[in-house]
């Protein structure tokens, strides 16, 4: 299998699909299990992308009397054919069928005056459903540009904003190091580049990467004194709402060069003011 970016595609087939209903379960490496309607272009915005040796699960089903086994394997293969790459094959029988996608409408808010109805209780339906397990893939991004410190402010960080619902991860971008080595000041300068990002987006995080391996301590980059000049750093943030990526990279650049300085001039415990 290959690295997969390409969701628009697998859903302008899979919305053809109305034999029977669909749901990916992806197990993402940080931000956990998400249900993904593959019909459902919204649906696959909380998945930004696919990495080989990550977890991603089918579930074909159809609720009733009548399941049609072969058609379900069908879809499974046809699915794992469209991430991996591969010519899927056509099945007619696929396009037909009452499981068609259809926009969920957002409810207006009711009158004061009007007491809305209460929603009667739904009978659960019989149904059985078939499932396989594939791995999936992702590329990384690229950066550029260095920017300038402005003054700091002295905050306590605010509270958490109220979450969405639709916690998402940015891809990965590359930050190069200019410096002659990634040193402590380095590390010093990127710790205070990124307390200033999650105190102005609470409930985000920005997730740092070395050579494949997630880096969950910012100073074991320091402490293995290999990160030298050239050597590229990855970053991603997760959150409910992600903003600013272009401003991060470039604050991060410059503190992954020979003016990691610019951030470390104002006295310690200040939440510099960069976003």
């Amino acid at each position: 299998l290959q690295n997969f970016t390409d969701f628009s595609s697998i859903q302008k087939i899979v919305v053809k699909w109305k034999a029977l209903d669909i749901v990916l379960v992806y197990h993402h490496p940080e931000l956990g299990i998400m249900a993904v309607n593959p019909k459902n272009p919204k649906s696959w915005e909380s998945i930004t992308q696919l990495k080989i040796d990550e977890l991603l699960v089918f579930y074909v089903g159809a609720f009733g009397n009548k399941f049609d086994d072969k058609l379900a394997d069908g879809v499974i293969q046809n699915m794992i054919a469209l991430i991996s790459g591969r010519k899927m094959k056509q099945i007619p029988a696929l396009e037909k069928g009452k499981y068609a996608f259809s926009p969920v409408k957002e409810a207006k808010a009711p009158s004061p005056a009007v007491k809305p109805k209460a929603e009667p209780a739904k009978k659960p339906g019989r149904g059985r459903a078939k499932t396989a397990v594939i791995i999936s893939a992702v590329e990384a991004g690229k950066s550029k540009e260095t920017a300038a410190v402005r003054e700091p402010e002295r905050q306590a960080p605010p509270p958490p904003a109220a979450p969405t619902g639709r916690r998402t991860m940015s891809p990965m971008y590359s930050v190069p190091v200019t410096n002659e080595l990634f040193h402590n000041g380095n590390v010093e300068a990127w710790k205070k580049i990124i307390a200033s990002y999650v105190v102005k987006y609470p409930g985000s995080e920005v997730y740092i990467f070395y050579e494949g391996e997630r880096i969950h301590d910012i100073n074991t980059l320091f402490k293995w004194g290999k990160v030298k000049h050239g050597s590229a750093i990855m970053f991603a943030v997760a959150g409910d709402e992600i903003k600013d990526i272009a401003k991060l990279q470039r604050y991060l650049r410059q503190g992954a060069s020979s003016r990691f300085e610019d951030f470390l001039r104002f006295p310690v415990n200040t939440v510099l003011k960069l976003f």
